[in-house]
Order: structure tokens, then C-alpha cells, then sequence
């Protein structure tokens, strides 16, 4: 009977005429490759984490500035990635409007005022898009008064509540908000034009005691 290709011979016995040993499909590979068979040459396995990345770079841009799922700002860059910056720009921005339609119920061009805005206030505090969106459409944000642009937030309980009021009401909100100019006017002195918060600025009521 023929030996095993992989049996060990016993203590003197003759394995001269025993089957030559067959070498295994996998001789000769190394276990650190065990299981890592490649599906493309090495040098495109190189580009391809690098455009990966890339993508997912892209992905995440277009999601942040559009309000899009994830999947819907793939898909977008996908289908435009032959396109001028110009035009993939572009097609962003109708997205975004296009979200914002049927997220607020505005028509389209309320929905491209809104989406500028949006974008403006993402920029400015380094916010996503759905977190500006979100700030954006937040009731105490809204304006109240067009002419010192308080928002409702920002009301006084204490007087008709907006910043028109700075010079008359003293209620704490008026001085959380007000600017340097209002607030030095507000504490000006009438008398030596110093702020009469500040003891070393004006000293008229040491001189009056």
C-alpha cells in the first residue's frame, strides 16, 4: 500500500519506494498572506484607499452644506463627478433648496433665501448643515424687532421687550445685549461724562458726600 505523501517514516522501515511527496498548492506561501488573496495588482491597490478617502471627503462635504443623507450626498457626487466645480456646485445647492421645500413647506425661492442664510450661519460657527437649519428655524431666533434686530430670545419681560429700549429699561437682558456704544452711553455720567458704574471713573457722588 502507498504511504501517505505526509506520513513520518517509523524507526527502520524502507520508504524508498513510497510515493514522492506531492507539494501543496500553497507551499511557499508565507501565514502572514494566509487568506489575504488580493483582486487587484499592487499598484492599484495603492489608489485605492487614496480615492476612497477622497470620495468619502467629498461625501461628507456635500452632506454638511446640503442637509442629504449620507446616501443622497453619495449618489450626488457620484453624478457629477465628471462635472466643472461650478456645475457640481450647483447641483448641490438645488438639492439643498429642494430639502428645504419640503422640509419648511416654502416655495423655491423662499427655500434658496433660506438655504443662503443657512449656509452663512454653518459657515460662520462651523456648524453642519442640519445643525444651522435647526438654529435657523428655532422660534427664539427669529427676529422681533427689524429696527435693533433683538430676536425673540432675546426679549425683555421688563419693558415692550426689544433693544429699542436700551436707553430707558434697565432690566438685566438690555445689558447682556447691548453693545459697547449703548452700554457707555447707558452708564455715562451727566455731570463729568464718566461711566457712573465705575467708581474710579466718576467720583461726582464722593464729591456731593
Amino acid at each position: 500500500m502507498p504511504r501517505h505523501a505526509g506520513a513520518r517514516a517509523t524507526s527502520g522501515e524502507d520508504v524508498s519506494d513510497s510515493a514522492p511527496h506531492q507539494l501543496s498548492p500553497l507551499s511557499g506561501m508565507t501565514s502572514c498572506r494566509w487568506g489575504r488573496a488580493w483582486a487587484h495588482p499592487a499598484e492599484e491597490r495603492a489608489e485605492m484607499p487614496k480615492t476612497n478617502r477622497k470620495l468619502a471627503r467629498a461625501v461628507i462635504e456635500r452632506r454638511d452644506s446640503t442637509g442629504e443623507t449620507y446616501t443622497q450626498a453619495r449618489e450626488g457626487v457620484l453624478a457629477t463627478l465628471t462635472l466643472p466645480e461650478t456645475e457640481r456646485q450647483a447641483h448641490a445647492f438645488r438639492a439643498a433648496v429642494a430639502l428645504r421645500m419640503a422640509h419648511a413647506g416654502e416655495d423655491a425661492d423662499q427655500a434658496a433665501t433660506a438655504v443662503e442664510h443657512i449656509r452663512e450661519l454653518a459657515e460662520c460657527n462651523g456648524w453642519p448643515f442640519a445643525d444651522a437649519q435647526a438654529a435657523y428655524d428655532d422660534p427664539a431666533n427669529q427676529v422681533m424687532c427689524t429696527t435693533c434686530g433683538w430676536t425673540n430670545g432675546m426679549a425683555c419681560p421688563e419693558c415692550p421687550g426689544c433693544g429699542c429700549y436700551n436707553g430707558q429699561c434697565t432690566g438685566w437682558r438690555h445689558g447682556e445685549f447691548m453693545d459697547d456704544d449703548e452700554r457707555r452711553a447707558r452708564n455715562e455720567c451727566p455731570d463729568c461724562g464718566g461711566d457712573s458704574t465705575n467708581h474710579y471713573e466718576c467720583r461726582c457722588y464722593d464729591d456731593e458726600a
